[in-house]
């Protein structure tokens, strides 16, 4: 069992030294303060470790002068950490001098008492009451930041809540470890007590790790809930937001909760500062000044001393530019690639949500006109339809202009998969396949937005068409990707339509796309192509036995990006039924479905000009 002890003291001493290293190399990147004082805390703490292990080496001549100074650091450690608190939430002058003092005094007086060392040490009264007095002065240095950062941390972000709870319970893990190995008195000594301090003490090692240099991987799973809302936030966002105002606001509030930031702004147009927090007017004009033009995402320095850590994404729109800024705080996570990216994307959805709003704004002002000029009704009304075709062609234009950073995207990590492999480590080339389904998924998102922009502006060219020969086809391009799988096809008797033959053939591919993909966990498949006339009206279906649906959300079908199933459990990206629906009124027909959890679903719809055939016919 000494053996065993003997190892997990060494690993807890060496696991300390590393976070010790880790804190004192953020401080050297940031330089402030803050950073400063947390490395010198669990730095100091790491030293005392690893002196404890050094001391069995040290000739005993010098071996008092080594516990004194073990005694210093170990109190300097617990006071970094008070001052790291103070940095984050003020003490009074008053009480930070005491602190200061008593600390000093406390430690001396350690050193004069000479403290004896060793297994089992034997204390003289004065010599009890001193280590009493150090650890009682240690332990309320530390206590008191864990206990405020806990309290501390119940407002924050999610990313800068876990960190603020981790240094909480890895500090006050250390206090009751300490408390627990003084007052056990001599029960201290068993070797089985002893194990349980030391496997204690290694416990606080990757909790403390975690409160001071969380990992990438680790900070997007504190994140992943506020991630779901940010979803729905960010439709509600583009879809919802009445002015430029409201827009920038809510915008600056997710970017700030999602980035872990605590202070930011939203420049638009040009240096126009329309939404911020936490941070002057005058130093966002100044921020912006040093910021001037550069075009591209970039992380910058600012701050006195330059020594706070920004996010800098331009807001680009057809006819304005503007900027979002994310301003770093003592909590906030280090950015990385990850933050980076992911801020570089928002921005570029919430470019679209001011273009959108300063179109809405301007149909606004087009109807106030409308409704007070009732002379100008027809001229309005062709200013009003312009608008709507400019938004159309605006989507598509947004949609078309990112497909070029999207093959850079895929490209250059096709480049690295293929070429740079080996030179990357697992979590790097994990990262990177990450982002690359990631530009695969947005690359199929903006075809399908592309395709469905194209649904307006694309003319009709409706002619006799055999539909089993439409439906025919558009099976044979979809079942070409079955990869093996049971699935039984049938088709029944279709008949003749007056429509736009591509237009049709799309609709199927679209239905029965769906209808294969929603069947994959069924070990065969079945799917019916079938058509019946109801109320003189031919009413054209298809039917499968995949997972259904509930139909309360039966509304959400088709629309634009709403889907009714996680992205992780099918693919697609939500647009493929808007399609559908889009073709089927241009022809004047309408869409349904109906359908039950895990019994399957049907999709119906009619086309006007299949009744106008059948009427001709007869």
């Amino acid at each position: 069992m000494a053996a065993l002890l003997q190892v997990l003291q060494a690993a807890t001493a060496l696991g300390f030294v590393a976070i010790g290293a880790l804190a004192f190399a953020d401080w050297l990147r940031r330089r402030d303060p803050g950073r400063g004082y947390l490395a010198l805390a669990v730095g100091c703490l790491g030293i005392v470790s690893a002196m404890g292990r050094l001391t069995p080496e040290i000739p005993s001549a010098l071996r008092p002068a080594f516990s004194d100074l073990s005694l210093v650091i170990f109190m300097m450690s617990g006071l970094a950490l008070l001052l790291f608190r103070d940095t984050i939430i003020p003490l009074g002058r008053r009480v930070k001098t005491a602190a200061v003092a008593i600390t000093g005094v406390v430690a001396v007086a350690a050193a004069a008492a000479q403290l004896p060392s060793g297994s089992s040490p034997q204390y003289t009264p004065l010599q009890y009451g001193v280590l009493l007095a150090l650890v009682l002065v240690w332990c309320l240095s530390v206590g008191e930041p864990s206990v405020r950062m806990w309290l501390v941390s119940r407002h924050q972000p999610a990313v800068q809540q876990a960190r603020l709870r981790a240094l909480s319970v890895g500090y006050g893990g250390i206090v009751a470890i300490l408390l627990s190995a003084v007052f056990a008195g001599s029960a201290a000594t068993a070797p089985a007590v002893q194990l349980g301090f030391a496997l204690a003490a290694l416990a606080m090692v990757p909790v403390l790790y975690a409160g001071f240099a969380p990992p990438g991987w680790l900070r997007r799973a504190w994140r992943r809930h506020e991630e779901e809302l940010f979803q729905q936030a960010t439709r509600d966002l583009l879809l919802f937001s009445p002015d430029t105002q409201s827009l920038a606001g809510k915008a600056l509030e997710w970017a700030l909760r999602m980035a872990g930031a605590k202070q930011g702004f939203i420049a638009f147009p040009q240096m126009t500062i329309i939404a911020r927090h936490a941070v002057a007017a005058e130093e966002a004009a100044r921020i912006c000044a040093e910021i001037g033009n550069q075009a591209g995402i970039r992380l910058l320095r600012s701050g006195r001393g330059a020594t706070q850590t920004a996010i800098a994404s331009p807001l680009v729109t057809a006819k304005a530019s503007g900027m979002l800024v994310l301003l770093a705080g003592p909590f906030t996570p280090v950015f990385g690639a990850d933050e980076v990216s992911w801020i570089g994307q928002y921005a570029t959805l919430m470019a679209t949500g001011l273009e959108r709003v300063a179109l809405l704004e301007q149909m606004a002002g087009l109807n106030q006109e409308l409704a007070g000029t009732v002379g100008k009704v027809t001229a309005q009304k062709a200013e009003l339809e312009a608008a709507n075709r400019e938004l159309e062609a605006y989507s598509y234009t947004v949609s078309h202009d990112l497909r070029a950073p999207l093959r850079a995207i895929n490209g250059f990590t096709t480049i690295l998969f293929d070429e740079h492999a080996a030179e990357l480590s697992e979590t790097a080339r994990d990262f990177l396949e990450r982002v690359h389904e990631s530009g695969k998924h947005m690359g199929e998102l903006v075809d399908d937005l592309l395709a469905f922009s194209r649904l307006g502006r694309q003319p009709m060219r409706k002619q006799s068409v055999n539909t089993s020969e439409v439906a025919s086809n558009a099976w044979a391009q979809v079942s070409a990707e079955l990869e093996g799988r049971q699935v039984t096809f049938h088709i029944g008797d279709l008949p003749m339509c007056e429509s736009d033959p591509l237009l049709l053939e799309q609709v199927f591919v679209n239905l029965l796309s769906n209808a294969v993909k929603y069947s994959r966990p069924r070990e065969v498949a079945t799917i019916d192509v079938a058509a019946e006339v109801e109320a003189g009206e031919t009413v054209y279906s298809v039917r499968d036995n995949g997972v259904g649906f509930d139909m309360q959300y039966a509304d959400r079908l088709f629309r634009v990006f709403q889907r009714l199933h996680r992205a992780d459990e099918y693919e697609g990206t939500g647009v493929g039924l808007a399609t559908v629906q889009r073709i089927v009124e241009r022809h004047g027909g309408r869409v349904w479905a109906q359908a039950e959890p895990d019994k399957g679903a049907t999709f119906y719809f009619t086309l006007k000009g299949a009744s106008e055939w059948q009427a001709a016919a007869a």
